[in-house]
């Protein structure tokens, strides 16, 4: 997905946005007048069409979400679909897994947003479906 935002940061700063980033590539950074920024980012589906102003430290929080420490430990979107995965491979339904989610998910998931992307999300949509004919092959 693409972004168009802009970024109200110092020159040192918009540069370090170019750093190796695994969440987000910037495609164009435009300096305005001032301390403003128009970038063009590439992003992962699941944080959303993005559009406004961000500081530098909201940039990261929104579009680095998988880098994000929480608790000391590295939380990241791939650690929230494994755990929707084992949850549905175990016999949870779809709807008590979002529950679950919500409580022992990274900080991002108490986004009903952010949780709803994720069970939309190809790999878990997939494993559902999946779930679903293998119970109406049984129940034949």
């Amino acid at each position: 997905m693409e972004s168009t935002v802009t970024i109200v940061t110092d020159e040192e700063r918009a540069e370090k946005l170019f750093d190796n980033r695994r969440t987000y590539n910037i495609r164009s950074l435009v300096r305005n007048h001032g301390n403003k920024y128009r970038a063009t980012v590439v992003h992962e589906d699941y944080i959303g069409k993005q559009k406004g102003v961000f500081t530098y430290e909201s940039f990261l929080e929104t579009f680095d979400r998988p880098l994000m420490s929480e608790s000391g430990a590295y939380i990241s979107f791939a650690e929230d679909i494994d755990f929707a995965q084992k949850g549905l491979e175990g016999g949870l339904t779809p709807r008590t897994v979002s529950k679950a989610l919500k409580i022992y998910g990274s900080k991002y998931c108490k986004e009903d947003k952010y949780v709803k992307d994720l069970m939309k999300s190809h790999y878990i949509s997939t494993l559902i479906k999946e779930i679903k004919e293998k119970e109406t092959d049984l129940s034949r």
